[in-house]
């Protein structure tokens, strides 16, 4: 595996990570996950919540949160996804499918291998696991006025 890593170029460490554009990621967090709630942390994770599991897990984002965090930083697996609008890259997390993390256009160089994209969205989530800032919750709204 080491060939293809060296090939890829290198990566940065937990410590060179730049905080991506809050923005930014609350932007593509709404038009990627509209009909969901979700929680986006500091270095781009995003919990998103599946209403369509019958699991009480998941039954509400905090317990989403806390389940992610007892998983730990094993969430190595994953593919990266360009977003059609180039604004940046969806990294998947094959070992908790509620996970991904966003990588925008700007934390890479064009034309970066799509290994080394994958690795990043590893590090950066490594690092919300490490230190789980939440910067955003996105909660539905209430069809019921008054019950927000």
């Amino acid at each position: 595996m080491m060939p293809l890593l060296n090939a890829v170029g290198p990566l940065p460490t937990r410590k060179e990570l730049k905080p991506p554009s809050r923005d930014q990621l609350i932007a593509i967090c709404r038009k990627s996950y509209p009909d969901h709630e979700w929680i986006l942390l500091e270095n781009g994770t995003c919990l998103i919540k599946d209403d369509s599991s019958t699991s009480s897990v998941h039954s509400s984002l905090d317990n989403l949160f806390d389940n992610w965090k007892k998983i730990g930083p094993n969430m190595d697996d994953g593919v990266s996804c360009p977003m059609k609008d180039g604004s940046g890259w969806i990294v998947t997390c094959g070992s908790f499918r509620s996970a991904v993390s966003i990588i925008l256009a700007d934390e890479v160089e064009s034309g970066t291998h799509p290994l080394k994209v994958t690795m990043l969205g590893f590090i950066k989530r490594k690092a919300d696991f490490q230190n789980p800032a939440i910067l955003f919750k996105n909660l539905k709204k209430s069809s019921h006025p008054g019950l927000h």
